[in-house]
């Protein structure tokens, strides 16, 4: 095995395949995980995006790490997405949550909060463990766009999803 092929094993074993499960109904979630998957394959990670709507849980594969993103809806997590989760087929590993909602006047992500519980749960009973702190994205109105400054909250969570990658 020549030296070239050598040093491209060491370094595709170095990068990380990172699954990305994505729910949106106005588009708004979805433009958030491709902005995520672009920084992450900047980075040299391979990463695949699964729309939970045109996906099943057995599509996605065998990962070191899989984000879950959902939109909420009517202040609560889509069963669309909860039914994803619940029957994702990998029993262990390590996910990253995210979540867009619509600007909360009760108080800063109230349903937002819950609905990130919710999925928490739902992947703790199927054996994954949650690996950083979970991105929480607003948007102005039901169908958008998103508030100032979305972006730089994407790029501090794929920072979080680097370092945690290692």
């Amino acid at each position: 095995m020549g030296i070239i092929n050598i040093a491209a094993r060491c370094y595709d074993d170095l990068m990380s395949k990172i699954s990305i499960s994505y729910l949106t109904k106005y588009g708004n979630n979805k433009t958030a995980m491709e902005h995520l998957s672009m920084l992450l394959k900047a980075k040299g990670h391979e990463v695949l995006l699964f729309d939970v709507s045109e996906s099943g849980a057995e599509q996605v594969p065998l990962s070191d790490l899989y984000v879950f993103s959902s939109s909420t809806h009517i202040g609560g997590l889509p069963g669309k997405m909860n039914k994803f989760m619940q029957k994702f087929p990998h029993k262990s590993g390590r996910y990253a949550l995210s979540v867009t909602h619509m600007v909360e006047k009760s108080g800063p992500e109230k349903n937002s909060g819950k609905v990130l519980k919710i999925m928490a749960e739902d992947l703790r009973e199927v054996g994954l463990t949650n690996s950083v702190d979970p991105l929480s994205l607003a948007v102005t109105g039901m169908k958008g766009p998103f508030e100032d400054g979305w972006q730089k909250k994407v790029e501090t969570f794929a920072v979080a999803i680097l370092k945690m990658l290692g």
